[in-house]
């Protein structure tokens, strides 16, 4: 999973899942806010700045799709800029960590647990 400000959308996650009864699934994530602290230099990092620094301009911010889109050009450039294949070696690569939902608590991942996640395929 990758979200702009991973740790406000991992506490609604948390507070929903909490508020229904329900564990959320186990997975990691990558904040694209983090990553481009750590690619580009810009005077602000939200998130239609830091798409438009991933050649992502002219989208309805605050509409979840296009928000979505935004991340992935943004984790999509960033891994390029940083020679990366993959989300666990952007998140190296950047010096990131990748953060873990759905354990005992979040917790951050560390690359060796992280790679047992799928490839991205990045086309």
């Amino acid at each position: 999973l990758v979200a702009h400000n991973a740790r406000f959308d991992m506490g609604v996650i948390q507070g929903a899942c909490k508020a229904t009864a329900l564990i959320p699934p186990p997975y990691s994530y990558l904040c694209s806010l983090q990553v481009a602290r750590r690619t580009y230099a810009l005077d602000s990092y939200r998130l239609p700045v830091a798409a438009r620094a991933a050649g992502f301009e002219d989208f309805a911010h605050h509409e979840a799709l296009a928000d979505a889109r935004a991340c992935a050009a943004i984790v999509v450039h960033a891994a390029s800029r940083h020679g990366a294949a993959s989300i666990a070696g952007l998140a190296e690569a950047a010096g990131v960590g990748l953060g873990r939902i759905g354990a005992p608590r979040t917790q951050t991942v560390t690359q060796a647990s992280a790679a047992a996640t799928p490839p991205i395929d990045w086309a």
